[in-house]
């Protein structure tokens, strides 16, 4: 198995690649044209479409045969767009998104807490689990083209919809017991078990608002699966509905918190001013939304548009 690549995308999610593919005696080159493999991860498709399709990308530059395999959150449509774009240019693809066993987790890039869905060519599936099982704990190979951001879209639904589901709970469970969120600490019924609830309680009660992926890693998972159901045709209300407080947090500055903040927004302003968020900056949006200052625009287009913050890191505080 070759063991030459080469890698483009997010620096996080990189410095993870070239760690674990060092391990395992990989040899990073200069360029993609010089690589065997080539890995890509962009939270936008807008970044994706760069990487591949843009006069100096991939599908100009890589070698016959080069194998591109694509971590990114992406779209069931751009997964068909570029397997068909590369085999006509006698390049092999397959996507391979990279997806968090536990968002939670302290440490989030991990081997142990990834693992992936992988599509495309039963043949280029086979080799690409080899290089996959460099960087996952499991590998899960899910059929033909497209098949495995269809798995991802499904995941992420699941995944994010239990999170907030969760801290709505604990927050439901402070309102009716007339308790602030400071009162719970280490007193959770045994009514309230969960593993997702009680990560959270712990991280709240330690004001430790780093802990977890950032939501906007979640937030890019998010607009992936919600731009596929909209090709699909489909409307998902859960799904739409935990894309809007996403993005609801990331107005008000939580981009580059952890998971685990996500129960400020049903705190006090006082302590979600103390972690950095800020209200005034969703009520001042709104208030141009109102007014009608957006209409026309981009500004709901979500996949590509929305700010997913600068410099994330990807391990707890």
């Amino acid at each position: 198995m070759t063991k030459r690549y080469a890698y483009l995308g997010d620096e996080a999610i990189g410095s993870y690649v070239h760690e674990q593919l060092g391990q395992c005696g990989y040899s990073q080159v200069a360029a993609p044209a010089e690589a065997d493999v080539v890995f890509v991860y962009c939270f936008h498709s807008g970044a994706i479409e760069d990487y591949y399709f843009d006069d100096e990308g991939l599908i100009k530059v890589a070698t016959p045969q080069t194998l591109l395999v694509d971590l990114s959150p992406s779209t069931v449509a751009l997964a068909r767009e570029l397997s068909a774009i590369a085999m006509v240019n006698d390049i092999r693809s397959v996507e391979a998104p990279l997806c968090l066993s536990d968002p939670l987790a302290d440490e989030v890039l991990s081997k142990e807490n990834l693992f992936c869905y992988l599509g495309g060519d039963a043949t280029e599936c086979d080799e690409a689990r080899e290089h996959m099982g460099a960087l996952c704990s499991n590998v899960v190979i899910t059929g033909d083209c497209a098949s495995a951001q269809l798995a991802k879209a499904m995941h992420t639904n699941r995944q994010v919809s239990r999170i907030i589901a969760s801290i709505e709970e604990l927050a439901l469970y402070s309102a009716c017991k007339e308790a602030r969120f400071a009162d719970l600490a280490g007193q959770l019924p045994a009514f309230l078990h969960d593993d997702i609830l009680e990560q959270v309680e712990r991280s709240r009660a330690a004001k430790r608002y780093g802990d977890g992926a950032p939501c906007a890693f979640l937030m890019a998972d998010v607009l992936a699966a919600m731009a596929t159901s909209d090709d699909a045709g489909i409307i998902l209300p859960q799904l739409e509905a935990s894309q809007h407080i996403l993005e609801l947090f990331g107005l008000i500055g939580g981009a580059d918190l952890g998971v685990a903040a996500l129960v400020l927004l049903y705190g006090d302003e006082e302590a979600g001013a103390d972690a950095g968020l800020d209200w005034a900056r969703a009520a001042e949006i709104y208030a141009q939304y109102e007014q009608g200052a957006f209409e026309g625009s981009d500004e709901d287009e979500g996949y590509d548009d929305f700010d997913l913050g600068d410099g994330i890191d990807y391990h707890s505080n």
